[in-house]
């Protein structure tokens, strides 16, 4: 067929299904190796069941990601933004298992988000960084206490804002930074698809104005011969020709209908050329 299909060079989604697969099995690696290290290398106390648990829960929910997108290589973005919050509010768990904002690890905060604005619209990273302020929020209040190995030390409460100010900025600062600038890289990718998909369209309008043109030139001589026997037809009817007469007329303009099926059959093998080029 002549009507061909170049949606394929249009970019509607810059998401790799599998590299943010694969991102996300290199997050739990690091989480399950520091885990281990804490609790075996270090001998700190950690509610270590509770942590696997929820580091568990997050492998389960990625395994169920690379089955539900086996068939595809790309995903959309609000099907990003749901893993990378769920990302977050897994550290969130984890955090608040672990000393919530006095955790060293809690500046992984920035991880999601920082993925976010590397591969989601604004929109989606203004979501997530409002989550990550709120989550953080509740861990300046609501965590289970760090094991020190010794008397927990005392942390100020001014030194507990300043931590929770400094994250929460952090994220809005990187995330928006970030999402800025790969939102122009997005844009100027997304004007070249277009343009690409824009000239594939033109070249097939003209080439389909150009089998147009011939068709109309290949067929103009066989048409205006059968145009011709037709009235030459009706006048040996009006004159009561003889059948021999008339069986001759027809033999010509059947003669001129296959020149016309020879001609579109040509025209078909060319429309068909045109298409696997």
């Amino acid at each position: 067929m002549l009507q061909q299909d170049y949606s394929f060079l249009q970019i509607n989604d810059l998401i790799n299904s599998n590299q943010l697969a694969i991102v996300r099995w290199i997050a739990l690696a690091g989480q399950l190796l520091t885990v281990l290290i804490v609790y075996v290398g270090l001998g700190y106390e950690l509610p270590l069941l509770a942590t696997l648990g929820v580091i568990l829960l997050s492998a389960a929910v990625n395994i169920g990601h690379l089955f539900y997108n086996r068939n595809r290589a790309r995903m959309t973005n609000h099907e990003a933004f749901v893993l990378l919050s769920f990302d977050t509010l897994q550290l969130f768990a984890l955090l608040f298992l672990t000393g919530g904002l006095t955790n060293p690890f809690a500046v992984l905060l920035l991880a999601p988000v920082t993925v976010s604005a590397s591969l989601l619209t604004l929109r989606y990273t203004f979501s997530l960084i409002i989550m990550v302020a709120l989550l953080a929020s509740l861990l300046s209040v609501y965590h289970l206490p760090l094991p020190w190995g010794g008397d927990t030390p005392h942390l100020p409460l001014v030194y507990l804002i300043g931590l929770w100010v400094a994250l929460v900025l952090a994220v809005a600062f990187i995330g928006i930074y970030t999402g800025l600038l790969t939102s122009h890289a997005r844009y100027v990718v997304r004007a070249l698809s277009d343009a690409r998909f824009n000239m594939a369209q033109e070249q097939q309008m003209l080439s389909l104005g150009s089998l147009a043109t011939v068709a109309a030139h290949k067929l103009g001589s066989p048409l205006n011969s059968i145009t011709l026997i037709s009235h030459e037809l009706e006048e040996l009817l009006d004159e009561n020709a003889d059948r021999a007469e008339l069986a001759k007329e027809i033999g010509a303009l059947k003669i001129e209908a296959d020149r016309c099926r020879q001609i579109l059959a040509g025209l078909n093998e060319d429309a068909n050329q045109i298409d696997q080029m």
